[in-house]
């Protein structure tokens, strides 16, 4: 038999186990939104690149990692520079530099460089071409280039800016954003120190961001459209005849060799004439003076030639 006071006993004890388990649920959800998430909210991370806690050593969820090539972009999305040179030997350098030329306005690019250098011996005539085409008709262009002569060179390059091309997007995003965030401050200026304050700001910020979109522009120029350059020479000379012999060869040689010998002692009497000229000049007055001194001396008589 319970008496009364037993009975609020049991009341009480039963409050406390309620109480006790409310705190706990509360402390799960309480934890719950504060850091732990909800399933959904592991894998959401997951896909952000961090390790799900409480993995085994070894068996860890790795997040995607951006660096490590994980769903990078495709390799047709990837933004490429591509540039090559070729150096041809053909018969017919003109004619070669047109057809190359066509050849990278068939595959929808143009040329952006071209110079012929001509002589009268077509074997010295050279041609140098700067050919563009997009990039993904670059091989095209190449293969329609080799088929015009003989390869003497050739080399080519390919560079991924697809990291440098995100870069400079973004930064373009951002540096607009900045500037219509000073073009609202600028409509709310009221004194003339408040408009002059931010226009120098508005225009710092703008010549940045053309700084930036040249840059972009640049880029894209530079990954739409690869780049080759063509040059052409003409075959090699016809070797000379080897060395006639006989009679008449001699002759030649040695009237050859008289002539060479004749040119030599004139340069080197040319070249000493005026020395002869100078020394006679110095040499005639010493002459004449000692002439004259010789005419000047005394004759002894005979007899005194004896004492």
């Amino acid at each position: 038999m319970t008496t009364p006071r037993m009975r609020r006993r049991l009341v009480c004890a039963a409050a406390a186990v309620s109480l006790f388990a409310l705190a706990g649920c509360s402390g799960t959800t309480a934890e719950t939104a504060a850091g732990g998430g909800t399933s959904e909210d592991l894998t959401g991370d997951t896909a952000s690149g961090a390790v799900l806690p409480g993995s085994a050593p070894g068996s860890d969820v790795l997040l995607y990692d951006k660096t490590a090539g994980v769903n990078a972009p495709p390799i047709d999305d990837r933004s490429i520079i591509r540039t090559g040179n070729v150096r041809l030997q053909a018969d017919a350098v003109e004619k070669a530099a047109l057809a190359a030329a066509a050849a990278a306005r068939g595959l929808g690019g143009l040329v952006t460089g071209e110079q012929t250098v001509t002589d009268p011996d077509p074997d010295r005539t050279i041609a140098q071409l700067t050919l563009r085409v997009p990039s993904n008709r670059f091989d095209d262009l190449l293969v329609k280039v080799r088929g015009l002569g003989v390869v003497l060179e050739q080399t080519q390059q390919a560079s991924d800016v697809t990291g440098q091309v995100a870069d400079v997007d973004a930064r373009v995003e951002a540096q607009q954003a900045s500037v219509r965030r000073i073009q609202a401050l600028l409509a709310r200026a009221n004194t003339i120190g408040e408009v002059v304050t931010v226009e120098a700001q508005l225009a710092q910020r703008q010549a940045d961001l053309e700084s930036l979109q040249a840059q972009q522009k640049a880029l894209a120029d530079q990954t739409a459209l690869a780049t080759l350059e063509v040059s052409i020479v003409g075959p090699d000379p016809v070797g000379t005849q080897d060395d006639p012999t006989g009679f008449l060869a001699g002759l030649q040689s040695g009237w050859n060799a008289f002539t060479a010998a004749m040119t030599t002692g004139l340069t080197a009497l040319g070249a000493l004439v005026p020395f002869v000229g100078f020394a006679l000049v110095i040499a005639l007055p010493f002459l004449a003076w000692a002439r004259s001194r010789g005419r000047q001396a005394p004759v002894l008589p005979a007899a005194a030639a004896y004492e």
